[in-house]
C-alpha cells in the first residue's frame, strides 16, 4: 500500500499525469498528519492557505486508511467540488497502485422527494391546476435520484415541493410502504456500501443531534464511520449552535396540521367525519397556531428580525395564547395516536415533540434535565412569512466534546482560516476539541506580498 507522499509527491503518477502539477510541501505535511491521526487515532486540526491543495492532501490518506471517512464541507456547492471534481482525481491517482475509491454523496433530506408524501399530496386533489405541482409529477416519472436539483426549472422557493420534500420529522423508516422504492433509502445504502461519504456540516450535524435524541440511532441517517474530516472548519460552530438548540415555527406547526390532515384523510377517518371533532381538532388548532405566533409577532413588531427573547415577552397573553395551542396539539397528538398507521404514529410523536419544545422555550428549561438553561439564549425571530421562536446554546463546545471528539477515533479539522494569533487554542475551546489534539499551520504557497494589489 503506498503512503500519501507516493501519491501526492515528485515523481509520483499524478505528478506526471496533472497537467500544471506543482510540487507542495505544504500539502504533503498535511497529508502525513492526516495520516498519521487515522492511523493512531487522534484528533487534528490544520491551517492551510488558500493553494495548498488541502483537499487531496485529506482525501489521499482518508482513502489509503482503509477506514469509514466521513468528509463534511460547508456548502452543497463544495460538496458537489469535492464528489464530481477532486475524488475522480484521487481516484485516478490511486488506481495506479490498484487501489480502488468507494464514495457516495449524502444530501439533506429536504433535497430528495418523499413518496409517501407525495402520493398523499396527490390524493388531496387540490393540485390539479398547480403547474409546479404537475412539473413534479412529470419529473417523478424518470428520476432515478429524487434529488432536487434535477429539477433547475423549478423555484428555489416552490411551495409544491415543501409539501412532498422529505425531512427527518416525515419520515417513517422500514414501516413505510415506500421504504423499499424510497429515494433516501437508496442515498444511505449507497452510503453503506461506500468508503468515503461527502456530506456538508448541516446534515452531518443534524444527524448527529439525532443520534443524541430520544430515538437514536434508529433516527440517524449518516451510517457508522470511523473518522470525520471537517473542511471549512471554522464554519462549524455557527452550524452547531443551531442544531443543538430547539426551534419551533408557524411554518413547522402548520406543515405537522398539514401532514395530519393528509394522513388522516388517507385512512378515512377524516371523511368519516367531515365535519366531526377530527376536523374540528385541526381546524381549532390552526387557529390557536395563528392566535400564538400573532401574540409573539407583535412582541417582535419592531421589525428587528431576530432578537433575544426576554422574560417580560412571555406576558400572561402570550402564555394564555400558547394554553389553546397546546391543548389542540394534545388533542391532535391523541386523535393520532389511536391509530395503528405508522403515518400517523408519526403524527402523534411530531405533535408531541412540538408540545415539548415549546414548554422548554417558554419555561428556558430543557425537560430532559429540569435545569435552568444558564448557558443557552432564547430568541425571538419575526418574518414575512413565518415567525419563529427557539433556544439556542452560548457555547457549543462541551456537546460537541462529549457527543463528536469523545466518541469518534479521529477528527479531522481543516480551513484556510481556523487558526488564532498562530495557535489553535480559541478554535480547540469553542470546537470542544481535547487540549493534547494535534495541531498543524501551513502558510500558503502563494507569494501575496509580491502577486497582489489591494485598491481602496
Amino acid at each position: 500500500m503506498p503512503s500519501a507522499r507516493d501519491v501526492l509527491g515528485p515523481g509520483s503518477p499524478l505528478s506526471r499525469a496533472l497537467p500544471g502539477w506543482e510540487h507542495r510541501e505544504g500539502q504533503l505535511a498535511m497529508a502525513e498528519a492526516v495520516e498519521h491521526a487515522l492511523e493512531g487515532e487522534t484528533h487534528l486540526f490544520v491551517e492551510a492557505g488558500t493553494g495548498t491543495g488541502k483537499t487531496l492532501a485529506y482525501l489521499v490518506p482518508a482513502v489509503l486508511s482503509g477506514r469509514k471517512v466521513i468528509v463534511s464541507t460547508a456548502t452543497r456547492a463544495l460538496q458537489e467540488q469535492i464528489f464530481v471534481k477532486d475524488l475522480p482525481l484521487v481516484a485516478d491517482a490511486l488506481g495506479a497502485y490498484g487501489v480502488k475509491v468507494r464514495a457516495a454523496l449524502m444530501k439533506g433530506l429536504a433535497n430528495y422527494v418523499c413518496l409517501r408524501r407525495f402520493d398523499e399530496a396527490r390524493a388531496t386533489g387540490t393540485h390539479l391546476h398547480d403547474p409546479e405541482f404537475s412539473r413534479i409529477v412529470s419529473w417523478l416519472e424518470g428520476t432515478e435520484t429524487g434529488d432536487r436539483t434535477e429539477l433547475s426549472d423549478l423555484p428555489e422557493d416552490a411551495a409544491a415541493w415543501r409539501e412532498v420534500a422529505s425531512s427527518s420529522e416525515t419520515r417513517i423508516g422500514a414501516g413505510c410502504e415506500h421504504f423499499e422504492r424510497c429515494f433516501v433509502t437508496r442515498m444511505r445504502r449507497e452510503a453503506e456500501e461506500a468508503q468515503i461519504v461527502v456530506v456538508n456540516h448541516h446534515l452531518f450535524l443534524a444527524d448527529l443531534a439525532l443520534r443524541s435524541g430520544p430515538r437514536g440511532a434508529h433516527a440517524s441517517v449518516i451510517p457508522a464511520y470511523d473518522a470525520v474530516v471537517f473542511d471549512e472548519a471554522h464554519q462549524l460552530e455557527d452550524v452547531a449552535t443551531d442544531f443543538f438548540g430547539v426551534r419551533v415555527s408557524s411554518a413547522r406547526v402548520e406543515a405537522l396540521l398539514r401532514d395530519a390532515e393528509r394522513s388522516l384523510a388517507k385512512t378515512g377517518a377524516l371523511e368519516a367525519l367531515k365535519s366531526g371533532p377530527v376536523r374540528g381538532t385541526l381546524e381549532q388548532a390552526r387557529e390557536a397556531s395563528r392566535a400564538f405566533f400573532a401574540s409573539l409577532a407583535f412582541r417582535g413588531a419592531a421589525g428587528d428580525n431576530r432578537r433575544v427573547l426576554a422574560d417580560d415577552d412571555v406576558t400572561p397573553e402570550v402564555r394564555a395564547a400558547h394554553e389553546g395551542l397546546d391543548l389542540r396539539l394534545e388533542a391532535l397528538e391523541a386523535v393520532a395516536k389511536a391509530r395503528g398507521e405508522e403515518a400517523l404514529q408519526l403524527v402523534a410523536r411530531r405533535a408531541g415533540d412540538l408540545r415539548d419544545a415549546l414548554k422548554d422555550i417558554l419555561a428556558g428549561k430543557r425537560a430532559s434535565d429540569d435545569g435552568e438553561l444558564a448557558d443557552q439564549v432564547r430568541w425571538l425571530d419575526v418574518r414575512s412569512r413565518s415567525v419563529s421562536l427557539g433556544a439556542s446554546p452560548v457555547d457549543v463546545g462541551s456537546t460537541l466534546r462529549t457527543r463528536l471528539f469523545d466518541r469518534v477515533p479521529t477528527v479531522v479539522c481543516t480551513s484556510a482560516t481556523l487558526a488564532t494569533g498562530g495557535g489553535f487554542h480559541f478554535a480547540k475551546a469553542r470546537l470542544g476539541a481535547p487540549p493534547d489534539t494535534g495541531e498543524l499551520l501551513v502558510e500558503s504557497p502563494f507569494d501575496f506580498a509580491s502577486r497582489a494589489a489591494l485598491y481602496l
